[in-house]
């Protein structure tokens, strides 16, 4: 008896306390929320590891949408895309329901996200090294809101770092696709189903980029299996389409390459004769190397695509690269006239004929026929110079060489049995002289006289055809020479009009090219 009346003393003290507790909490003026905590999160025993179900073959429906706050920047070097964005996740949890007019009309309470259970959704294709393991999309101490129905509202901000493929064939106006794939990452669709809330990515709060824009966005929910796992787990793979704003690429990159290209027929204007149009020609080319150099350094390295504006750039480097040949051509043409050689026929009817007219290219002398009357005057002063020198010439050969038989045959001996002195050997045979007035001394002396002076005239014939070919040359450059004149000039208009031809074709071809190129670019 002793015993039954303690128990039952200590249970009515139980209850005292109890009521008293309760009704002290009254006493005291305790809000409504208060209450609410209390009997939501102690009276009932909530857990915050079980899935809120009553049945666990139930599965928990999260809604799951995505607002996109700011594109933070676009890597096109590494293909990464980092954005700041608004996740919105929702649920019901039958444990979390009340009964507002219990609770002062209570509709709504904020609590932390630690205090109650939430999805595991992740960042399935996140490319931050700052995540711990998975990049999951949740903050502790982040609050969320409860309704009076059990729904739960949860609204994370996040700063993704995503990786996104770069289509770079229409750089610098391309559109790019990238991607974002959210999905649980323990719990299969018999536990937790994602489903999409909304059909795209909203912008909410959206700070422009001053590079790019975001032209559209679309979110679809894509059923997938596990390795091994019978069950399928569904992902939210978010598309947003981003068009790059092209006006600061356009003013300092694309307009500077085609005036580049098109100074190319700049250098077909200059003179023949000019230095400076091989070193303006490689100038040119540098010039739009670098421009290749700096393209490069934006774009990745990828063997996949080639670039619209890398395109234009190799073929404005192969034009440039082809006029630095053609200019030496020219030069090359030009160097031919210091050589006063005459233009080929057929160059000359070719380039210096109707090609010259078209081209309105000047040929300063008249083109007069070979082998006529006319062409004939033009060299008439020369050819008498030329006449006269070579006349003087052989008549002076002439005058020694009979003086010398003269005064040496006279007075030698010379039979047929001639020997040979010195190595020389008299052929000839000349009128006997009288043998017995000359003794024998006075023939071997006679002899040697006689080849001596050989000898010396020989040299002095040797010494005179030198100086009539000085004599010659210094002529003609003191004396106005029409016919060098003449191939001179032959040979400059002919490297004119090869240029003027040459002007014409590389402006064609270079405004052709940036015509079928550059409309796919801008």
């Amino acid at each position: 008896m002793a015993t039954g009346k303690k128990l039952s003393f200590f249970n009515l003290w139980i209850l005292i306390c109890i009521f008293g507790s309760s009704t002290s909490r009254d006493s005291f003026g305790l809000s409504g929320e208060d209450k609410l905590l209390f009997d939501l999160f102690h009276n009932r025993n909530y857990s915050t590891r079980t899935r809120p179900v009553t049945n666990v073959t139930d599965s928990v429906a999260v809604s799951f949408s995505m607002s996109i706050t700011q594109l933070i920047d676009v890597d096109e070097k590494s293909q990464i895309i980092t954005t700041n964005v608004w996740i919105y996740q929702g649920w019901n949890d039958s444990r979390l329901c009340w009964d507002p007019a219990k609770y002062e009309g209570l509709q709504t309470i904020a609590v932390p996200a630690s205090d109650i259970w939430s999805p595991d959704t992740s960042l399935l294709n996140s490319d931050d090294s700052e995540f711990e393991g998975y990049p999951r999309i949740h903050l502790a101490g982040l609050n969320l809101n409860i309704f009076a129905d059990g729904s739960v509202l949860k609204v994370s901000p996040a700063i993704l770092r995503t990786p996104c493929i770069m289509d770079i064939t229409y750089f610098p106006v391309d559109q790019q696709t990238c991607e974002f794939e959210f999905g649980q990452w323990a719990y299969l669709d018999s536990q937790v189903r994602l489903f999409a809330g909304q059909d795209n990515a909203t912008l909410e709060n959206y700070l422009r980029n001053v590079e790019w824009d975001i032209v559209d966005s679309n979110a679809t929910a894509i059923a997938k299996h596990f390795q091994g796992v019978d069950d399928t787990f569904t992902t939210i793979l978010i598309k947003m389409n981003i068009k790059r704003k092209p006006l600061y690429y356009i003013v300092n990159l694309i307009l500077p390459c085609v005036v580049v290209s098109l100074l190319t027929v700049v250098v077909f204007c200059l003179p023949s004769m000019s230095s400076d149009k091989v070193s303006l020609s490689i100038s040119l080319l540098l010039t739009i190397y670098v421009f290749n150099i700096l393209v490069i350094d934006l774009l990745p390295a990828t063997s996949l695509e080639l670039p619209l504006v890398t395109v234009y750039l190799i073929f404005s480097m192969g034009l440039i690269g082809f006029s630095v040949a053609l200019t030496t051509l020219v030069s090359r043409i030009y160097s031919k006239g210091e050589a006063s050689k005459p233009v080929p026929t057929w160059a000359r009817t070719l380039f210096l004929g109707k090609l010259a007219k078209v081209l309105l290219v000047k040929v300063r002398l008249p083109r007069v026929p070979r082998n006529t009357d006319a062409y004939r005057a033009l060299n008439s002063e020369e050819i008498a110079i030329s006449e006269t020198i070579f006349l003087r010439s052989n008549q002076r050969k002439k005058n020694d060489g009979e003086q010398f038989e003269m005064n040496s045959w006279t007075q030698l001996d010379i039979t047929s049995n001639s020997k040979t002195y010195n190595g020389a050997c008299i052929a000839k045979k000349k009128p006997k002289v009288n043998a017995n007035s000359l003794n024998r001394n006075k023939k071997k002396k006679a002899i040697k006289v006689f080849f001596i002076c050989e000898r010396t005239n020989q040299r002095i014939l040797h010494n005179l055809d030198k100086l009539v070919k000085h004599t010659e040359t210094l002529i003609r450059h003191v004396v106005p020479d029409k016919k060098s004149k003449q191939n001179h000039d032959d040979w400059v208009a002919l490297a004119t009009v090869v240029d003027r031809i040459l002007l014409v074709l590389f402006l064609i071809v270079g405004v052709g090219g940036a015509s079928l190129i550059l409309p796919n670019i801008t």
